[in-house]
C-alpha cells in the first residue's frame, strides 16, 4: 500500500504546481496552451504506476516463488538465438556494404 500513498502524494504534487502554473499566467491564448500541456502532464502522473508494471520484472517478486524450473534453460536459448540473430544482422550488413563498395568502385571505372 505504500505504492498507493506515494502515488497520490506525486499526483497532489503535480497538480498543486499545475494549478499553480496555470494561475500565474495572463488570460490569453498561452493560457490555452498551458491548460493542454498540463493536462497531459497530469495524465502521466495518473499513468505512472502502469508505466511501472511494464518495467516491472516479475522474477523480483517472491510471491511468484521465482522462475521455473528449467527456466536457466530457456534463457540460455533465448541468448544463443538473440547471438545467432546478431550475426547475421553483421554478416548482412557486410555482404551489403560489399555490394555497395563493389558498384561504386564499378561506377568508378566505368565513368573513367
Amino acid at each position: 500500500m505504500g505504492w498507493l500513498a506515494g502515488w497520490v502524494r506525486d499526483l497532489v504534487v503535480v497538480v498543486f504546481f499545475v494549478s499553480a502554473a496555470y494561475m500565474l499566467l495572463p488570460e490569453n491564448r498561452l493560457r490555452d496552451y498551458v491548460r493542454f500541456m498540463a493536462g497531459l502532464v497530469v495524465i502521466g502522473a495518473l499513468l505512472a504506476p502502469a508505466l511501472q508494471l511494464l518495467r516491472w520484472d516479475p522474477g523480483d517478486a517472491d510471491w511468484f516463488g521465482g522462475f521455473p524450473q528449467g527456466a536457466e534453460n530457456v534463457a540460455a536459448e533465448g541468448e544463443l538465438l538473440a547471438r545467432r540473430a546478431l550475426e547475421r544482422v553483421a554478416e548482412e550488413g557486410r555482404r551489403r556494404a560489399y555490394e555497395h563498395v563493389a558498384g561504386v568502385v564499378e561506377l568508378a571505372l566505368g565513368a573513367a
